[in-house]
């Protein structure tokens, strides 16, 4: 009996504890409650250093963005002001041309009437030497030749006067005597002038 009690005593012995006064109680298992806290403050953290990451990335998108607006806004200024320049440039160059173009209407205007006039003096290539010289050359006693004019066509008009009335019949004689150069077409007399003056019309062959 005796060796039953301590083999019991023994067993109790490894299964429980003793205590200040001698007694013994029952062992529990050890559960740790504070793993789960560890595991949200690791949590937490990582939330806060995504948002952390985010926020850098936001902040760096939006400095960007201020770099590229601001580089845009600087070349639009830029080539406003090269598109002013060149105006102005143009405004100058305009100015300085004007002139020239005066310049060159006034030379095309005179070449033109240089034009008109050689074509004048040599229409159908009259010989205005010999005509004039023949008209000239006509001696009436008593008139006068006070001008002499041509077309391109080859008329020409004799203005002059006569010392009297009897001039007047011999004057149609004295131009039809240079008909094989000029052919006289005709006289017009104004005997409202002393002495009266005439106006005669020929056509060089």
């Amino acid at each position: 009996m005796r060796q039953l009690l301590e083999r019991v005593g023994r067993t109790n012995r490894m299964t429980s504890g003793a205590t200040a006064d001698g007694q013994y109680w029952r062992q529990v298992p050890k559960v740790n409650i504070l793993s789960r806290d560890n595991s949200q403050s690791s949590n937490s953290q990582f939330i806060r250093i995504l948002l952390f990451i985010l926020l850098l990335a936001a902040v760096f998108a939006i400095f960007t963005q201020n770099r590229v607006i601001g580089a845009a806004e600087e070349n639009i200024e830029n080539g406003q002001s090269e598109f002013q320049s060149v105006e102005r440039q143009l405004s100058s160059a305009e100015s300085e041309v004007d002139p020239i173009k005066a310049q060159i209407q006034s030379l095309k205007n005179q070449r033109k009437a240089a034009g008109a006039e050689f074509q004048l003096v040599t229409a159908d290539l009259i010989d205005w030497h010999e005509a004039l010289a023949a008209l000239l050359g006509i001696q009436a006693a008593g008139v006068t030749f006070s001008t002499v004019s041509t077309s391109a066509e080859g008329e020409v008009i004799l203005e002059g006067r006569a010392a009297d009335s009897g001039t007047i019949s011999q004057l149609p004689a004295e131009f039809n005597a240079v008909s094989d150069i000029l052919d006289f077409q005709g006289i017009q007399w104004d005997t409202g002038f002393v002495p009266p003056t005439f106006t005669a019309s020929f056509k060089v062959r």
